[in-house]
């Protein structure tokens, strides 16, 4: 795993039942790509403790390479990011053969302005900020088909 500035951290702490053979989730690693601290640390831990296994990047260049790198089985993406848009991310990533069909979802503060866009270029779901930590964990949970818990 690593920080949002690309060094390698260790994961933090999963649920007590995390590496079971049942737990499906805990194998599922999300790559979280977002430009605000706050945002990125609440998404990560918030995820840590739905049991996935968490990366992180702070803009959508970084983002987009550790996508490339170690592919996902998810992706949480923000809209709004410095250089490398969120729009401009989900374009490479659904034009890219080896993540085209890693699940996107969108979390973003915006007012819903580029939700169709972003549907139209292949996000599977869009979701707004705030959001509550069951909340995001079910999302991600639909998104692989995991269900809900």
């Amino acid at each position: 795993m690593s920080d949002p500035g690309g060094r390698a951290v260790e994961p933090g702490p999963g649920p007590p039942n995390a590496g079971r053979q049942d737990d499906i989730s805990a194998v599922r690693r999300v790559l979280v790509i977002d430009d605000d601290p706050p945002i990125l640390r609440f998404a990560a831990a918030a995820l840590r403790l739905g049991g996935f296994a968490v990366d992180a990047a702070a803009t959508g260049a970084a983002g987009l390479q550790q996508a490339r790198a170690t592919p996902p089985n998810a992706i949480l993406l923000d809209l709004m990011l410095p250089g490398l848009s969120g729009l401009d991310v989900l374009r490479a990533i659904r034009a890219d053969e080896r993540l085209a069909a890693v699940p996107v979802l969108i979390l973003t503060a915006g007012n819903g302005s580029a939700e169709s866009l972003a549907r139209d270029i292949g996000a599977t779901s869009y979701l707004r900020k705030p959001i509550g930590a069951a909340e995001l964990i079910a999302a991600v949970r639909r998104a692989l088909g995991l269900g809900e818990t």
